[in-house]
């Protein structure tokens, strides 16, 4: 529909202007950081769900509809994975910002 249309373009924006800038050395660290990036997004509250988080809007609506669970779901990452992230990101702008050297 045009709602989730908008809603998936402005995911991607994000995407691109909040994780897409950072220089990453491997793919494993760009799939950290976009692991990351989804853990957030999906634990912030969103003014466009009235102030809950996307993760708490499909538990609800799961609740109601347990029939559309799909059996195949994999977990997405936890907490824990904002600490890899962490590091991936000082390591980054410990690269983009290397010590100056005056002569």
């Amino acid at each position: 529909s045009p709602q989730t249309n908008g809603m998936v373009e402005r995911f991607n924006g994000r995407v691109a202007t909040e994780v897409l800038q950072v220089c990453v050395s491997s793919h494993k660290d760009l799939e950290i950081l976009l692991r990351g990036f989804c853990f957030a997004y999906n634990h912030r509250p969103q003014r466009v769900l009235n102030g809950i988080t996307p993760d708490q809007r499909i538990t609800s609506w799961l609740e109601k509809h347990p029939a559309a669970r799909n059996p195949n779901y994999v977990k997405p990452a936890n907490r824990e994975i904002m600490s890899q992230v962490n590091e991936i990101l000082d390591y980054a702008n410990d690269v983009s910002h290397p010590d100056t050297v005056i002569i």
